[in-house]
């Protein structure tokens, strides 16, 4: 089991190095690369975002306070955090290419405690449903058709207080960032926050698929020319087929039906696609797509799976913030902290993207036994990335990049192969 463990654990710093060097490779100077291999070292040793305590963890022969220093110089940097992004997207583009879905989501940090930051906005608090102090991230993650391939593709953290960006123009860079990396066959899959007409209009425009699902508060066009409230549409659409949704581990049945509308009297065709069931309050919900498929109980199918699928980026939202301890987050500069969340969505995409580091289940779990309950292998097929997390965790703790040993340099000395002769 030791010299198994030792040689996992030389796997993962070799495949660290690696990831490190792909980010890195174009926009960064040697001194940036050093710094984000050890921001990300220290951040997937030490289980979070506190400066000193990833300088400790990295048990380097300089002192703490010089660790710190260098790495509060490149954080604050606008050009290492743009290199970031364009690294990281650069870098899971095959991973994105080969997904069905391209989730997007805002999600919060909260920092009700703090005063002094910077750029302190208000945020709201969706964990417990209050207003608090704060940032905001937007985050777009890709997702195969099976919800087995989780890419997380982009991030990034600001504050309207802070910046004089809105809120739509930091989705849509994220959304024409992310297409130009992994093309517009991809469908975008948003919440009931995406029902905005600054949204559809530029996805339309630039050729874009996506499922949105809807409130009440927005009109549409019916076919037969009327402009009407959308709920009224829904309650008058016919739903014909019955499809089967698995909520707290009862099957429940659900009816679909869609019909075509437009946003404007002149625009496109688009699906409204509804659905109901007797379980939850009004019954009804409800999405606007311009996905094409050959029968409409095969696009409330799709749309169906879609929005299940659109689930996973709550769990990634929460598994980041849980293992990394994202809410600690505590820098005195605004960019500084916009970059360090940025660090922590790349070291959360190093094994969210590693499909073949672990091979055996069982292994993982004698080597996080904390992170299972009674160390039952069923765990493992919840979902896998806490203890992904935990793992890589428990391999890397004690080590450190050596570049000599992982990549030994070829002798120069000059060889011949000669044989002698019989």
């Amino acid at each position: 089991m030791r010299e198994q463990n030792k040689q996992l654990t030389r796997r993962v710093q070799v495949e660290l190095w690696k990831w490190t060097k792909k980010i890195s490779y174009s926009r960064m100077s040697i001194p940036e690369r050093k710094a984000l291999r050890g921001l990300m070292l220290g951040i997937l040793k030490y289980g979070g975002v506190i400066l000193n305590g990833i300088a400790r963890s990295l048990d380097e022969q300089i002192t703490v306070k010089k660790i710190t220093e260098r790495f509060n110089r490149h954080l604050r940097k606008e050009s290492f955090g743009q290199a970031l992004t364009d690294g990281l997207l650069r870098t899971v583009r095959p991973a994105l290419r080969r997904c069905e879905f391209l989730v997007l989501d805002l999600t919060d940090i909260s920092k009700k405690h703090a005063r002094d930051m910077p750029g302190l906005d208000w945020v709201r608090d969706g964990s417990k449903d209050e207003m608090s102090l704060g940032y905001w991230i937007v985050n777009v993650l890709g997702a195969g058709m099976n919800g087995a391939e989780l890419v997380p593709a982009y991030s990034e953290l600001y504050s309207l207080k802070a910046e004089s960006s809105s809120e739509n123009a930091k989705i849509l860079n994220a959304m024409k960032k992310v297409n130009e990396t992994a093309g517009l066959n991809k469908v975008w899959l948003i919440d009931r926050g995406g029902d905005r007409g600054c949204l559809f209009h530029p996805l339309l425009d630039s050729g874009s698929k996506f499922i949105v699902r809807m409130t009440k508060k927005r009109d549409l066009v019916d076919s037969d020319g009327k402009k009407q409230n959308i709920f009224e549409i829904v309650k008058n659409t016919r739903r014909r087929h019955k499809f089967q949704i698995l909520k707290k581990g009862e099957r429940k049945t659900v009816t679909a039906g869609a019909r075509r509308v437009r946003l404007t009297k002149d625009g496109p065709e688009l699906w409204l696609v509804c659905f109901k069931h007797k379980y939850r309050k009004g019954g009804y919900f409800y999405f606007l797509t311009n996905v094409e498929k050959p029968s409409q109980k095969t696009l409330c199918a799709y749309v169906l799976h879609g929005y299940k699928l659109r689930w996973k980026i709550e769990e990634v939202h929460r598994q980041v913030k849980d293992c990394f301890d994202l809410e600690q987050l505590r820098l005195g500069n605004y960019q500084a902290i916009k970059n360090m969340n940025l660090v922590v969505w790349c070291s959360a995409a190093f094994y969210y993207t590693r499909d073949g580091m672990f091979d055996n289940p069982a292994f993982l779990l004698s080597l996080v036994p904390n992170a299972t309950y009674r160390r039952r292998l069923r765990e493992i097929f919840g979902f896998v990335y806490y203890k992904l997390h935990f793992a890589v965790q428990t391999l890397l703790k004690g080590v450190r990049f050596i570049p000599r040993v992982l990549f030994p340099k070829p002798s120069p000395q000059l060889t011949l192969n000669l044989k002698v002769a019989s």
